[in-house]
């Protein structure tokens, strides 16, 4: 079979949320398919995409390197072809033989260029939502166009329910094709859970993920830890990751004089884990977060706001903390609670690892590649 794969992510060169359909295209290539691979051109090229081409999948940018030019050009595209979204500007037709394409979305709209072309062409296809969130709402428009687009999916993929349950909120969506499929860790992931670090008098916590605060969060761990209790209270928080508001963050932090921040970069799990006692996921949206999995794989809880994923996998008290609302406040009070509760941190990090076990399938990426193959 000759399968394609879009991924619409175009903030950094790489993002954790598509680990899955990374994987899910080494399989099929270890299967004999044939595998095309398009990716916004304006974000740059990444091993990831040079590991593919190696393997023999034919790799592909669509728009420009300028933001600005993509959006020119997908706008006169719209225009001249009448097309209601614009045009993703593909650089060849090959798109058009696939038997199948993945278009794998950050969230639940970006792909929405894509689907309109495959629609228009007749190339079947599968959406895969990596996330889902209140602070971008569909139109009456909008909201048409997804059900239509969405409806004539071979299948319609969510990494949590939490997600599909407010994409058919959003939008009205009421066809069967939907389904719930889980993110895979990490390779580098260790197979056991992880030694708990050694006992020095200072807790640690982990924020994991790209340093983006309208999706991440890390502004509220910010202004909860400039509290004047939590400047007293020897815990210490890391920022591990990259993103469009490090540098600004950095300012932030000395300005405030919050010594007791410090940025990590990026790390493996096994550099962040074998050093900090909990995650915390202080997301305005989500969708199954890779660093959570990998925390809680680990041997890790977890203090997360109630957005997708984590309302699935955090058992109150038992595995985790749940922040009512991505708000300071909010997160005042679920930092409080699990501060104390912090000599049972331990304990509640065997449980993650424990529930993780048996909620997660043995192989997500095998279990994405076989769904598409077998959506023909």
């Amino acid at each position: 079979m000759k399968i394609g794969i879009v991924t619409t992510m175009n903030a950094l060169s790489w993002a954790g949320s598509e680990e899955l359909w990374y994987g899910a295209a080494q399989e099929l290539l270890d299967a004999g398919h044939d595998v095309c691979v398009y990716y916004p051109a304006v974000r740059g090229w990444a091993p990831q995409l040079a590991a593919l081409r190696d393997r023999g999948a034919k790799v592909q940018g669509f728009g420009w390197r300028s933001a600005f030019l993509t959006a020119l050009t997908g706008h006169l595209g719209k225009r001249i072809r009448k097309l209601p979204v614009a045009h993703p500007i593909p650089h060849s037709n090959a798109w058009r033989s696939m038997d199948l394409v993945l278009v794998s979305q950050g969230g639940c709209v970006d792909g929405q260029p894509w689907l309109e072309l495959l629609g228009r062409r007749g190339v079947p296809y599968v959406v895969l939502c990596q996330a889902n969130m209140e602070s971008v709402w569909p139109d009456d428009q909008t909201a048409e166009r997804l059900r239509r687009y969405f409806g004539s999916a071979r299948a319609a993929l969510f990494v949590s329910g939490e997600n599909e349950r407010l994409f058919r909120v959003q939008t009205a969506y009421d066809a069967q094709n939907t389904d719930v499929v889980w993110n895979p860790l990490q390779p580098s992931t260790p197979h056991e859970s992880l030694p708990w670090p050694a006992e020095d008098g200072t807790w640690r916590m982990a924020v994991v993920g790209r340093i983006e605060p309208f999706a991440k969060g890390q502004d509220l761990l910010i202004d909860v830890l400039d509290r004047p209790e939590w400047r007293a209270r020897n815990l210490e928080l890391t920022i591990y990751g990259r993103g469009p508001w490090e540098a600004t963050a950095r300012v932030l932090i000395e300005r405030r004089g919050l010594s007791n921040i410090r940025f990590g970069g990026f790390a493996s799990p096994t550099e962040v884990w074998r050093r900090h006692h909990i995650l915390a996921l202080p997301s305005r949206h989500e969708g199954m977060s890779l660093a959570m999995l990998e925390a809680m794989w680990l041997g890790r809880p977890v203090v997360a706001t109630a957005v997708a994923g984590a309302l699935s996998e955090i058992r109150e008290g038992c595995n985790g903390f749940l922040s009512r609302a991505a708000t300071v406040d909010c997160w005042g009070e679920a930092m409080e609670t699990a501060w104390a509760q912090r000599d049972r941190w331990f304990d509640m990090g065997q449980s993650a690892a424990d529930l993780i076990r048996k909620r997660m399938p043995a192989d997500p990426k095998k279990a994405l590649a076989e769904r598409l193959v077998s959506s023909l």
